[in-house]
């Protein structure tokens, strides 16, 4: 479970990483250009002031860890455990964020220190994991391979760190359904597409939220084709499931 923490963790700030190294070169001034007549190059030498930036990289430290701040606050004044946990999940999301920033931070402060966290990430996902143990979901699916996708969602559910109950005994409903078009042979290779949608319901009939996918698989065979859908399916059941449905509870 660390590993799978760890990777997940890495997945996540390495997606934010662009945004914050275009960020970083909002400070960049040109201090030189010219141009290589022998090659008919043109090259420039971008500066960056090491206190500008660092400077820069400070205020978004700061924003990060009141956002997270404010997050951990609206979470203390909800009832509901998945709203509890939504909330405390944005504040996780804003720390992982905050790595990438003090990582920046760390190149250009001449202590090499930058700002060392103000809260425990790994304290964040203990308290989220706590709330989600008391959350108890009824997976359930339709449509195209509803057998197989009810094992596969009932799987990453209790992977996410959610209960799973049955109909006398739920919180949430948590429905999937696979909707395929027929499949299409070209070339010897046969084509699946469709969508794959959950819908989280209370147990008063609410709709909480949804959230659809694109599906898309090819292979020699519609066996085959078919089996790495499915494994398509359970891959990103397990590194979206989480997040979509904490991203439900703190909806406007």
């Amino acid at each position: 479970a660390g590993g799978e923490s760890i990777q997940s963790l890495d997945q996540k700030v390495s997606r934010r990483l662009l945004t914050s190294t275009s960020k970083s070169l909002q400070g960049v001034q040109i201090a030189e250009q010219w141009r290589d007549e022998a090659n008919d190059q043109h090259y420039a030498l971008a500066v960056l002031s090491r206190s500008r930036a660092r400077f820069q990289f400070e205020q978004e430290i700061r924003a990060l860890d009141d956002q997270s701040q404010q997050w951990l606050r609206r979470a203390e004044g909800e009832n509901t455990p998945l709203k509890r946990a939504g909330f405390v999940q944005q504040a996780i999301a804003a720390q992982q964020q905050r790595i990438v920033v003090q990582s920046s931070l760390r190149v250009v402060d001449t202590s090499g220190r930058g700002k060392p966290p103000v809260m425990s990430l790994a304290e964040l996902e203990r308290s989220r994991d706590a709330l989600l143990n008391m959350i108890t979901l009824l997976p359930r699916a339709s449509g195209a391979m509803a057998p197989d996708l009810t094992n596969l969602l009932s799987a990453a559910s209790a992977g996410a760190g959610f209960k799973i109950g049955n109909s006398t005994e739920s919180d949430y409903r948590l429905l999937l359904q696979a909707r395929l078009d027929p499949v299409i042979e070209q070339s010897g290779w046969y084509w699946l597409r469709g969508t794959l949608q959950l819908n989280l319901v209370d147990n008063a009939g609410n709709d909480i939220g949804v959230e659809r996918w694109e599906l898309k698989a090819s292979s020699t065979s519609v066996e085959r084709t078919q089996q790495r859908l499915l494994s398509d399916m359970d891959a990103l059941l397990k590194d979206e499931l989480r997040e979509t449905l904490l991203g439900f509870a703190v909806k406007p």
